[in-house]
């Protein structure tokens, strides 16, 4: 197997285990050492697609953006909040077979830190994922600038409450960082933060006119990029809760 194909592999694989409460055994607990490992595929797959023709590199790019869909659909159904609560372990096993090559698991039991594990181990292959496009087409998915490194977790996590707030997109009873991953992809903010920093400082109901340092980054940082017609009910949420 060379090294594109290992890569693509990576990024279809969840190496699943556990008895009693199901677990990531590659990712659980050790994020940065899969984050690492990630980044050796990433660099390794590189530079054998930079060996390519440009017929061949193409066949591959639309290969990557193929599973850069299916990790986008995957964040969207597998952490629907009724397929958590309503389907049992073996039901889920399937569920995630439609988007992962899943080994054989014998479990009972999700709790929340499988659910948060799993969201952050299928982040960090959607940014390796969108590095590697990025460094072979020049598609800046994900390429943080100055200003971008200057967001704290709760610039994000009060931006995420606003989008939850203005009910652009509604948390519900959803995990708070399956929401906050989902409003990060939805707008696309560019950020190294963890989710699990920014999960701990997100609140449904964090008080805009209260957090005028945070505020004022997003207003500065996060809203300008985005398309007018997703921006323009926040800004007059925002404006509306200042006001009151």
């Amino acid at each position: 197997m060379n090294n594109i194909d290992k890569f693509i592999n990576e990024m279809l694989l969840l190496d699943v285990t556990g008895d009693d409460i199901l677990t990531l055994s590659s990712y659980s607990g050790h994020g940065s050492n899969y984050l690492k490992k990630m980044k050796t595929l990433q660099l390794s797959a590189l530079n054998d697609l930079l060996l390519l023709d440009q017929k061949q590199k193409n066949k591959i790019i639309d290969r990557l953006n193929e599973i850069k869909v299916q990790l986008d659909d995957a964040v969207t159904k597998i952490f629907n909040p009724i397929n958590k609560k309503k389907i049992n372990a073996r039901e889920y096993e399937m569920l995630l077979n439609d988007f992962f090559k899943v080994p054989d698991f014998k479990a009972m039991n999700f709790d929340d830190d499988f659910f948060l594990d799993l969201s952050e181990a299928i982040t960090i292959k959607q940014g390796i994922l969108d590095g590697l496009i990025y460094r072979i087409t020049g598609d800046n998915v994900h390429k943080l600038d100055d200003n971008t490194k200057k967001l704290e977790a709760k610039d994000i996590a009060l931006f995420c409450s606003i989008v939850n707030q203005s009910q652009a997109i509604i948390r519900g009873d959803e995990d708070k960082a399956i929401f906050c991953t989902k409003v990060i992809k939805h707008y696309k903010i560019k950020t190294n933060l963890s989710i699990d920093t920014i999960r701990k400082v997100y609140f449904d109901d964090m008080d805009i006119k209260k957090s005028d340092n945070h505020l004022q980054n997003v207003l500065k940082y996060i809203l300008p990029p985005i398309e007018d017609e997703k921006k323009n009910s926040l800004i007059n949420h925002i404006n509306k809760s200042i006001k009151e």
